[in-house]
């Protein structure tokens, strides 16, 4: 199977957006190893949705997936630093732009224990 899950969101996000933003990125998680979530083209995302937002890295840690975040930007950007969301991704995790992530998960996988 593919071992990398890219999730991209787009758009302007609120609390109405959230729980359908969890679900679908929860539904996403499948098999992969590594989850790229890519906030690209995100303009807008409120404390509740950044909330959300931490509790599926969380989730998905605990789930021994490797999460990367792409492409946070702007006031969506500044909303996660300012409510310390990204500080559930260990450091050098979260990317300005979504190829860097992919290299990142593709050189995580190839130093990753082969079953």
């Amino acid at each position: 199977g593919d071992k990398i899950g890219i999730v991209s969101f787009k758009g302007h996000f609120s609390y109405a957006s959230a729980r359908e933003f969890a679900s679908r990125a929860i539904a996403a998680v499948g098999g992969h190893e590594v989850m790229i979530y890519d906030f690209s083209h995100v303009t807008h995302i409120d404390t509740s949705t950044a909330i959300a937002i931490q509790e599926l890295l969380e989730t998905a840690t605990k789930n021994t997936k490797t999460c990367l975040i792409s492409g946070l930007h702007g006031q969506a950007r500044e909303t996660m630093l300012h409510l310390g969301i990204l500080d559930v991704c260990p450091k050098g995790h979260v990317f300005r732009h979504r190829k860097k992530a992919i290299n990142s998960a593709m050189k995580l996988l190839d130093n990753s224990p082969k079953a």
